[in-house]
């Protein structure tokens, strides 16, 4: 890969899927313990 450095554009928005993704199985996780596990 020539340039490693540089930041392309999908690189971008590669990095923000994959970030929102996990921010939202987290949440979803988070709200399943919450509601199934400590009362």
């Amino acid at each position: 890969m020539p340039g490693m450095g540089a930041l392309k554009p999908w690189h971008i928005a590669v990095l923000l899927c994959v970030v929102v993704t996990a921010a939202l199985v987290v949440g979803l996780v988070a709200l399943l313990v919450k509601r199934s596990g400590r009362r």
